[in-house]
């Protein structure tokens, strides 16, 4: 990290308690170099990684109740999320993709497509587009980034939905396999 001081590394478990909560940890190094001053921050940071998850997982209500949702609601969901990924913290979460996938209730493989999923701009993000569209389009961001074709690559994508004309998920994951590594 430049210009900016280390992040204490954190890990988020769940806990085998009555409440079956959850519980930041960090190595006794760590501890040891802040000192225990700083464990109001720690409190604040579990409490601020609680109120996001329960906010995404409220956004997301009706996908979890079988309903059919618009896609901008699921990306709503997603980029509360992806917001806190982000947010500026003293701490780093080292096991989010466990963490996320856990007490957000998604598969450990897709946590990665959540947040990059809502790390996109309201523009990129249509209802008329399924979430299955965009979860393959993020599992490509990268491939896509460093080929330089990320940003022509989503506009494809909302051209497409606006004029109906919408791939299925296979066709739009062999397209997206033809673009060129970076």
């Amino acid at each position: 990290m430049t210009g900016m001081a280390r992040k204490i590394p954190v890990k988020i478990e769940a806990v085998e308690e009555a409440d079956g909560g959850v519980e930041v940890f960090l190595r006794l190094d760590d501890f040891m170099s802040t000192g225990a001053s700083f464990l109001a921050d720690m409190k604040a940071f579990k409490t601020s990684y609680l109120e996001a998850v329960e906010a995404a997982k409220r956004a997301d209500v009706p996908a979890r109740a079988g309903r059919r949702v618009g896609t901008r609601r699921r990306w709503a969901a997603c980029k509360i999320l992806a917001d806190f990924n982000r947010a500026e913290s003293k701490f780093e979460i080292i096991n989010y993709k466990e963490a996320y996938a856990r007490d957000f209730g998604v598969p450990l493989r897709s946590v990665r497509a959540y947040l990059d999923f809502g790390s996109f701009s309201d523009g990129d993000v249509l209802d008329e587009i399924p979430f299955s569209l965009y979860a393959e389009l993020a599992f490509r961001l990268n491939t896509l980034r460093r080929a330089g074709r990320l940003a022509a690559e989503k506009a494809r994508l909302v051209e497409m939905g606006r004029s109906g004309r919408l791939p299925t998920r296979d066709v739009y994951r062999r397209s997206l396999r033809a673009v060129p590594a970076g």
